[in-house]
């Protein structure tokens, strides 16, 4: 993962970064409320980037998410963004390469620094052409420049519509669709010479974010929350901090939520304002259940259908490991199993907790012994009494139960341990 890097970079602009101005006719920081994103598809990547200093909006309040941007004001963005607003200052007070940058425009020092690393060129007769709107092709140029990618030249490009992206942005549109930073629209298509929309600015500035590591303080599983102190505790790496929440910038699943939703288990990102409170609160949980899996403990993938493909999704090596609702080692894991329950990492979408159920019996509960804990099963070739292990683990409809919630009627998948006992037991009632 390349992270963009300069010469004197710093971080003691911070007050700078908060309250620089995105897209204001007078170039003066304002900050602004930002009314008109509420239920938009963007909302949350832009109260993100207004948490992280680095959009504000125009001094009525509003964002306007569906005006497109400006080849300065996307510029300006790359360099807020990643922690380049010191040498704009300087760049500022420098004599520009571009003819129609003058001294007095408000946009000066952040194009500079961009056209001195590299992310940004004129055209001729020294123009910059400040004010043009910035084309998506132009837009993933520059994304591409600012991470250090190189073109992926002979890369297919997953759009519909590819033979329309220009030869000099083709490298770029592969390489930044490959790492998953472009997505195109519904229709599959790129519509490389359409203007880029400030929402579209926001949501990519974003994605750049989290590829180099910028896009939040802390960012940790959720372990403990209380909506009436507003606070929460995050499980980090190598600790827990119990972190104050600060106005009211939560979300979940991609929606504005109440602390109160939030589930422990969450992986949450946090944005931090003064005195360490949290300014910006963004949960997620992505998790999904597959059928007859097969295990690479090598590769460290699991591998299922998905319809007419297969698909395989690797596992993170710290990865909590469960089989038949144990914790086990990668050695305990099965080369195959009838179902696999996978909670996705969503900063990498790798397996971050994965349990397994093998099941040794499938069929139809006929009778409940529980005096000597025999399970009666009717299955293809007959009836096949099984006796629960001590213990067994059971869950009825989902949720978690005991040997006594069993009834005739019910459809159970049994997992049987070494001694040929049900120590798990997957059980479902029709309601």
């Amino acid at each position: 993962m390349h992270k963009p890097t300069a010469q004197g970079a710093h971080r003691f602009w911070l007050l700078v970064a908060v309250l620089v101005a995105l897209l204001v006719t007078t170039g003066r920081p304002v900050r602004a409320a930002l009314d008109d994103v509420t239920g938009h598809w963007a909302e949350e990547s832009v109260h993100w980037l207004v948490a992280k200093g680095v959009v504000v909006g125009f001094p009525d309040r509003l964002y306007r998410p569906d005006w497109s941007v400006t080849r300065a004001e996307f510029a300006k963005m790359l360099i807020c963004a990643l922690g380049y607003e010191e040498e704009a200052e300087v760049a500022r007070r420098a004599p520009s390469r571009f003819r129609d940058v003058p001294s007095d425009h408000w946009a000066r020092g952040y194009v500079e620094v961009a056209a001195d690393l590299g992310w940004v060129e004129g055209y001729g007769d020294d123009l910059f052409k400040p004010n043009g709107l910035i084309l998506r092709s132009e837009m993933a140029v520059m994304i591409g420049k600012a991470l250090g990618l190189q073109p992926a030249e002979g890369l297919p490009v997953p759009f519909a519509d590819s033979a329309a992206i220009p030869a000099w942005a083709t490298g770029y549109v592969a390489a930044l669709a490959q790492r998953g930073l472009l997505r195109g629209y519904e229709d599959g298509t790129f519509r490389p010479l359409r203007h880029t929309t400030r929402a579209e600015a926001a949501v990519l500035i974003l994605r750049l974010l989290r590829e180099v590591g910028r896009d939040a303080d802390l960012f940790g599983e959720l372990t403990w929350v209380d909506p009436d102190h507003s606070r929460i505790r995050l499980a980090l790496a190598t600790d827990q901090v119990e972190i104050a929440i600060a106005g009211r910038g939560i979300f979940r699943a991609g929606r504005r939520a109440d602390l109160s939703a939030l589930k422990v288990g969450d992986q949450v990102a946090v944005v931090l304002g003064p005195g360490g409170r949290a300014v910006f609160v963004s949960a997620s949980f992505a998790d999904a259940v597959a059928w007859d899996v097969t295990v690479d403990r090598l590769s460290q993938t699991i591998s299922f259908a998905e319809g007419a493909e297969t698909r395989q999704i690797p596992i993170l090596p710290d990865a909590d490991l469960y089989l038949n609702g144990r914790s086990v080692g990668w050695d305990a894991l099965p080369d195959a199993a009838g179902r696999a329950y996978m909670v996705f990492d969503v900063r990498t979408g790798w397996i971050r907790i994965l349990d397994l159920a093998v099941f040794d019996v499938v069929g139809v509960i006929r009778h409940v012994r529980l005096e000597e804990r025999h399970l009666v099963v009717e299955v293809a070739e007959g009836l096949e009494t099984i006796i629960a292990a001590p213990e067994v683990l059971v869950f009825l409809n989902g949720e978690p139960a005991e040997l006594d919630s069993l009834q005739a009627g019910d459809t159970a998948k049994v997992g049987l341990n070494e001694q040929g006992l049900a120590d798990y037991v997957e059980a479902e009632r029709k309601r």
